[in-house]
């Protein structure tokens, strides 16, 4: 993933993070359908639902004021998925900590912006492509 340049593959998985943080199932299936339509594989189908799924345990325990990062290190892809999933479900806390990953392993500042956009896409039920770039490599998903 270069020069901030993602894919409607990679977005709509950020999507689908996003999606499953806010616990919306239309979303989860638009988003998830769209990925698989976009050449997502069923391990990068799990990451990013996997990614959701951290994200609304997070803001769960920010709800109730004990907000403690996961400090597992991620690839990229992974944490720019959870950048996405934060966005949607209006997590501040976890939007700074998951960029500040992304910027850790050599995200670029367009990556995460753009990852932020996916996950109010998702927020909103709206479609990802007009955010998309050129396709990116390295996702990791096969």
């Amino acid at each position: 993933m270069n020069n901030g340049e993602f894919g409607l593959k990679h977005l709509n998985l950020m999507a689908l993070s996003a999606a499953v943080a806010i616990d919306s199932p239309p979303s989860i299936a638009r988003y998830r359908d769209a990925a698989r339509r976009e050449g997502a594989c069923e391990r990068g189908l799990f990451r990013a639902q996997q990614a959701g799924l951290a994200v609304r345990m997070a803001v769960a325990r920010a709800a109730e004021g004990c907000f403690e990062p996961d400090r597992i290190a991620r690839p990229l892809l992974d944490e720019l998925m959870r950048v996405a999933a934060a966005e949607g479900a209006g997590c501040a806390p976890a939007v700074g900590h998951h960029a500040g990953a992304c910027a850790a392993l050599g995200a670029a500042w367009e990556q995460i912006e753009r990852a932020k956009a996916a996950g109010r896409a998702a927020a909103g039920g709206l479609d990802v492509a007009g955010i998309a770039g050129a396709p990116a490599s390295n996702c990791g998903c096969g």
